[in-house]
């Protein structure tokens, strides 16, 4: 999926989404751009983790940590988002599905003007005309 394509729960914006589930504010101004290069960063390690060979012990062992934290967060912290991008999700679905309901059978035709029956009764027969 594109970081384009993504939406973050509750309509939540990239601060506010990390201002909710805790992140520093050190990593706040993040952008697309610099997204997929860590992505194709990460993509690069774990293909040849070779490549951390290059680095100190002390950054190497952050640099993994760091990436478990992403695959696995605080559990407190991944339910909550699991959570709220499952009910995003089913929110889209029971939209779409009502959308699709509300055009059909019974409820289109609620939604139309109701027919009224005409009145037979327009005035109260007069005693006098109908003997």
């Amino acid at each position: 999926m594109t970081a384009e394509g993504f939406q973050l729960p509750f309509g939540l914006g990239v601060e506010s989404f990390a201002r909710t589930f805790i992140l520093p504010p050190t990593i706040l101004p993040l952008d697309a751009a610099r997204l997929q290069e860590a992505a194709q960063i990460l993509e690069a390690v774990a293909a040849n983790r070779a490549l951390l060979a290059v680095l100190s012990e002390e950054d190497r062992a952050r640099f993994i940590q760091a990436a478990g934290e992403v695959y696995c967060p605080d559990v407190g912290q991944r339910r909550r988002l699991t959570k709220a991008t499952s009910r995003q999700r089913q929110a889209a679905q029971q939209g779409a599905a009502q959308k699709v309901l509300g055009q059909t059978g019974i409820r289109a035709l609620r939604c139309k003007p109701i027919v009224t029956t005409p009145n037979y009764f327009l005035s109260a027969p007069s005693l006098e005309s109908g003997r």
